[in-house]
C-alpha cells in the first residue's frame, strides 16, 4: 500500500488514515453487491467457491482501478478499456506479488456505475486472449 501511495498517487508522506482510505475504497467496491439490491448481486463466499472449486487454492489478490488521490478524484473520467488495462498492469495489486512469477486460476472483475455490459464483455475477452498464458489451462472461461 505504501508503494502504491508513493509511486502511483504521488503522496510524499502517506499517513495511516490515507492508507485506511485506500483499503476502504477497495472494500466498498468488493462489498457493493451485498449492500445494494440488484439482479446480478451475489455473496462473496459464493464468488470464491464458484471461481475456484478447490478450497485450498483460494488466495485472493485484489487490484483496484482507478486508483486516484482524493484530491484528484473529481477531475478524472476513465473508460472501461482504461480501467481494465489498469487492473491488469500489475501496479494496482494490493499485495507485492510479481504477476509474471505464477499463474492465475481465475479472475473476477467488478465494475460499478452506468456501463455497457457489451463493452465490459468485449474488454474481458481481449484480456483473456492477451493473457491466456498467465492463466491455467484446466479452468475454461476463467475471467468473469
Amino acid at each position: 500500500l505504501y508503494s502504491i501511495s508513493v509511486n502511483l498517487l504521488k503522496e510524499d508522506h502517506p499517513t495511516y488514515s490515507f492508507l485506511n482510505y485506500m483499503i476502504s475504497q477497495t472494500q466498498m467496491g468488493c462489498t457493493a453487491s451485498l449492500r445494494f439490491s440488484g439482479q446480478l448481486n451475489g455473496d462473496l463466499r459464493k464468488l470464491g467457491v464458484n471461481l475456484i472449486p478447490f478450497p485450498r487454492l483460494h488466495f485472493f489478490n485484489i487490484a483496484q482501478a482507478p486508483l486516484l488521490s482524493p484530491k484528484n478524484g473529481g477531475y478524472t473520467k476513465l473508460f472501461i478499456q482504461e480501467l481494465t488495462k489498469q487492473v491488469w498492469s500489475g501496479k494496482q495489486f494490493y499485495s507485492n506479488v510479481p504477476i509474471e512469477d505464477g499463474k492465475f486460476l481465475t479472475a473476477s472483475m467488478h465494475y460499478r456505475g452506468e456501463i455497457s455490459t457489451q463493452e465490459t464483455d468485449e474488454n474481458l475477452e481481449k484480456v483473456q486472449a492477451s493473457k491466456a498464458e498467465d492463466f491455467v489451462e484446466w479452468i475454461p472461461n476463467n475471467i468473469k
